[in-house]
């Protein structure tokens, strides 16, 4: 989150000497106070357009997922209207298919993502034109969506 925080710490100490007498200190406390910026988003690098036949798998070459804070857990959607999406498995990712192939959710750390994205095929149903979009959720902070035509043959 962008903005100022503080945070406010009571100290209580104990003073002793040598021969073993104690005795409890005055409480002091320390505020601190700091400014966080909030990190970009994650961004999305994916090729302009391809070509795709019409009955033959295409591998969607080129889709990759960056984020100067590349820890925690990251979803990735990918959806398309007129074909049929599939990736491979990498490392403990978690890849859910919905709508008939049309919606595939990756779930996982940036590296399993982008090695999953790395193996993403399209499969055109039949002639025309169709647009494959992708999509990424990083904590609180998502990506602005992109879409790329693709042009089934």
């Amino acid at each position: 989150m962008n903005g100022v925080f503080t945070e406010t710490l009571t100290l209580t100490s104990t003073a002793s000497n040598a021969s073993g007498y104690s005795a409890a200190l005055a409480p002091r406390t320390l505020v601190v106070t700091g400014q966080v910026a909030d990190l970009p988003p994650p961004s999305i690098a994916a090729p302009p357009s391809q070509a795709a036949f019409a009955g033959v798998a295409t591998a969607l070459s080129g889709i990759r997922i960056s984020d100067v804070n590349a820890d925690g857990v990251f979803t990735v959607t990918v959806t398309d209207t007129a074909g049929a999406l599939t990736a491979a498995q990498a490392g403990g990712i978690t890849i859910t298919t919905q709508n008939d192939q049309h919606k595939l959710t990756l779930t996982g750390s940036l590296a399993d993502i982008n090695q999953s994205l790395a193996s993403l095929a399209y499969l055109a149903g039949a002639a025309g034109s169709d647009q494959v979009s992708v999509a990424v959720v990083h904590g609180h902070r998502s990506s602005v969506p992109v879409s790329r035509p693709e042009f089934p043959a």
